[in-house]
C-alpha cells in the first residue's frame, strides 16, 4: 500500500508538473524576456490554455525574436540551474527538464518541416525563424547542441537510480 501511495505522488507531480509548473515557466520565460526589451505584458493565463500577450509596437525584430525564444529556453535553464537535494523537488525539477526537451526538440522538427515550406504558424521557433529566415541553420544546429547537452545531462542524473531508490529498489 506505501508503494502505492509513493506511486500516486509520482503522478500527481508529474501530472502538476506538466500541468501548471512548466506552463507558467514558459508564459514567464516569454513576460521575462519581454519585460528586458520593452514590451508590456497585456495578459498573462496558465488556465484554461496557456499563454501571455505582449503589446510589442516598439520592440524590434530582435526583441521579438528574444519574446518567443524565452519561452523555449527560460524553463530549460531553470531547470539546469537547480540542484535540488530532495526527492520530490528533484523530481518535479526532472520534470521540467524533460518537458523542455521535448520542447527543445519539437522546436527542432518545426524548423526543419518549416525549411521544407511545411509551416506550423503561431508557433515560437516559427516566429523566430520568419524573423531571421537566414540564422534557420545556426539555429538548428544550436538546437541540437542544447538537447544532447540536455539529454546527456539527464542520464548522468541516473533518474532511474533516484527513482528506484525511492521506491526502495535498489
Amino acid at each position: 500500500m506505501k508503494d502505492f501511495i509513493k506511486f500516486l505522488g509520482v503522478i500527481f507531480f508529474g501530472l502538476l508538473t506538466a500541468v501548471v509548473i512548466y506552463p507558467f515557466l514558459h508564459e514567464s520565460g516569454h513576460s521575462a524576456v519581454a519585460l528586458c526589451v520593452g514590451a508590456k505584458v497585456v495578459d498573462f493565463n496558465i488556465f484554461p490554455l496557456p499563454c501571455v500577450i505582449c503589446d510589442v509596437w516598439a520592440v524590434s525584430d530582435l526583441g521579438i525574436t528574444a519574446i518567443s525564444l524565452g519561452g523555449i529556453f527560460i524553463p530549460y535553464i531553470v531547470s539546469f540551474l537547480l540542484k535540488p537535494e530532495k526527492f520530490w523537488v528533484w523530481y518535479t525539477n526532472s520534470v521540467v527538464r524533460c518537458i523542455s526537451l521535448l520542447a527543445i526538440g519539437l522546436s527542432f522538427v518545426q524548423s526543419v518541416l518549416h525549411l521544407n515550406g511545411n509551416t506550423v504558424e503561431n508557433e515560437d521557433i516559427i516566429n523566430v525563424l520568419k524573423n531571421f529566415e537566414s540564422c534557420s541553420i545556426p539555429l538548428l544546429i544550436i538546437f541540437a547542441i542544447v538537447f544532447i547537452i540536455g539529454i546527456l545531462k539527464i542520464f548522468s542524473d541516473r533518474p532511474l537510480e533516484k527513482i528506484s531508490g525511492y521506491f526502495g529498489v535498489v
